[in-house]
């Protein structure tokens, strides 16, 4: 975000997969010109992230209950944030539904961003190969794709661009974090080695 502060202090960011609401509630809080919208599938869980997780839209941010798939936004959106995932637990890729990663929908996701723009993927899968398969795809359709490996070996969360400027707007994103989270010194440092080395 703060890359796209510098670059577009209007910052348009969708989001796709409300659930309790809690990232659409942090960027309207922390960045307060963004212009956010949330996809929501499910009317009910809507219901829920408003009674429950203290969910409020406002002037400068709504919800669509709406798939996310027929979004049509072409280069209108700096940040496109896909956290949805699907019912079937038996399926190795729990987070994006497998459609949303196919080459056809990087593409569409592609066509929807402005030259600045970003999109994150929070993709949990158990299946290395299969990982690996959604990667070579994003790497196809992106010229700049990064991956950033969290604490647990099957989540993994993609940033995806074609601004060659992004690695830099990462680490000054990481020098932001630690102002907003007083991290001492050796924390602030596995911050900037982790952005500085995503592959």
């Amino acid at each position: 975000m703060e890359h796209l502060r510098v670059a577009n202090p209007t910052a348009r960011v969708v989001i796709v997969g409300l659930g309790g609401g809690s990232l659409t509630s942090y960027i309207s809080r922390h960045y307060k010109e963004a212009k956010m919208t949330s996809i929501e599938i499910d009317q009910e869980m809507v219901n829920v992230a408003k009674k429950y997780f203290n969910f409020k839209t406002d002037k400068n941010s709504d919800v669509q209950v709406a798939d996310g798939l027929n979004i049509s936004m072409d280069n209108q959106v700096d940040l496109l944030v896909l956290d949805v995932g699907q019912t079937d637990p038996s399926l190795s890729l729990q987070y994006p539904p497998e459609i949303f990663v196919q080459s056809e929908t990087l593409e569409m996701w592609r066509r929807c961003l402005t030259d600045n723009g970003i999109i994150a993927i929070n993709l949990i899968c158990r299946e290395k190969s299969q990982i690996a398969e959604i990667i070579k795809k994003c790497r196809k359709c992106f010229k700049h794709c990064f991956v950033l490996n969290c604490d647990q070996d099957a989540n993994k969360i993609i940033i995806l661009s074609n601004c060659d400027k992004l690695k830099n707007g990462l680490l000054d994103g990481g020098k932001t974090i630690q102002s907003h989270c007083c991290l001492s010194d050796s924390e602030a440092e596995k911050v900037y080695f982790m952005l500085s080395t995503m592959t």
